[in-house]
């Protein structure tokens, strides 16, 4: 799924654990909503 393997790319490179950028943990937050909205979109 198309989706899920951005989301996994986007998630390594933007989690607050590993990255430590100013920001970083608000795009991360906005990345998994993304995902979310998309996948319920789909179903």
């Amino acid at each position: 799924d198309e989706v899920n393997k951005a989301y996994r790319k986007l998630a390594v490179l933007l989690h607050p654990d590993k990255c430590v950028a100013p920001g970083s943990e608000d795009a991360f937050k906005a990345v998994v909503n993304a995902r979310t909205a998309l996948l319920k979109n789909i179903k």
